[in-house]
């Protein structure tokens, strides 16, 4: 059965127009997000995979502008809309979990009153009505004694904690779609198994889609349905987690896998560990053609034209001129 697009990203193109030149972020690329499904994008910093998610809900700060593209979300393309039309999306429709609580949250705000204040503002519900569903709200994340935590201040929390007000204030109204930008970064290993199950737990039980910002292959390959890697601000390969993960299609992500350390290969004990060679280029200086080739240790001579993104096998597709018979 075919699921039902819930986010289609077409073309989209963000530039920041700067004094020594146009940096070309994000450059034309396409993303489709389904109801019920978790889409990783997947990329090295500087890629463009937070000014991608930025651009989704027209966040964007000067220098920077969205060029050219459309986003079509439950049928309007968020990019015509007007600035009040986006407000009524923007934490209702669409919520954003960001990478970091702390410079998220008010830190002179008790919590509760944050995640009411979204309640208010989309649901109009009365100022105690809206505290009593902030706290219902903390409780559904896990956080322990939610009446009391409800009046702290950000600074009094752990991370983990701050990083479950963030979710609780992102499923406050139900959204069809949660982006999250690298929502686990700054915490241990155990806080983040716990927030990706969390996160995942959350999309069972509401059907809404999922767009996972991250660099972690290995938190990809625990919640993720559906991977687009991301370089140089283009898509450069996309398809079903686990052929992905089998039979990579495209050098960087072959690259980005080979980087990812197995503890229960025995091969792989006491063995250094595999990185990718360089490092990505400047914005102001990118190779012509495949903007990898200067990193690729596959590269020949038909990598400086310019490769499109071509159909591999079941919805997976890569843009590399090694798929190109």
């Amino acid at each position: 059965m075919t699921q039902e697009a819930l986010l289609e990203v077409r073309g989209l193109a963000t530039h920041f127009f700067t004094g020594q030149g146009i940096v070309r972020a994000v450059d034309g690329i396409d993303l489709t997000v389904c109801r019920g499904e978790t889409l990783a994008l997947v990329g090295e910093s500087g890629s463009g995979k937070s000014v991608a998610s930025l651009s989704l809900l027209r966040l964007v700060e000067e220098p920077g502008r969205i060029v050219a593209g459309a986003v079509r979300f439950a049928g309007d393309d968020l990019l015509r809309l007007s600035e009040r039309e986006m407000e009524a999306v923007r934490g209702a429709k669409i919520a954003m979990i960001f990478q970091e609580p702390m410079t998220a949250l008010d830190p002179v705000q008790r919590v509760g009153d944050q995640i009411a204040e979204g309640l208010r503002v989309h649901e109009g519900l009365a100022r105690r009505a809206a505290r009593a569903r902030a706290v219902e709200l903390m409780a559904r994340v896990g956080i322990p004694d939610p009446v009391r935590r409800a009046r702290a201040y950000p600074h009094e929390m752990s991370g983990g904690m701050r990083q479950r007000v963030m979710i609780a204030a992102a499923l406050s109204c139900d959204p069809d779609l949660i982006i999250a930008d690298e929502p686990t970064t700054a915490l241990d290993v155990t806080v983040q198994a716990q927030i990706l199950s969390l996160l995942d737990d959350l999309k069972r039980e509401s059907g809404a889609g999922v767009l996972l910002i991250t660099h972690d292959l290995g938190v990809v390959a625990e919640v993720a349905d559906r991977v687009s890697v991301i370089y140089g601000g283009q898509i450069v390969e996309d398809g079903p987690v686990e052929q992905i993960f089998r039979r990579p299609a495209h050098p960087y992500t072959q690259g980005l896998i080979a980087c990812v350390p197995d503890v229960e290969l025995p091969r792989q004990r006491g063995r250094a560990l595999q990185s990718i060679a360089g490092s990505v280029p400047s914005p102001f200086d990118r190779p012509d053609g495949c903007r990898f080739r200067d990193r690729c240790p596959s590269a020949f001579a038909r990598c400086t034209e310019e490769p499109v993104l071509v159909p591999i096998a079941n919805g997976h597709s890569a843009r590399c001129w090694l798929n190109v018979r």
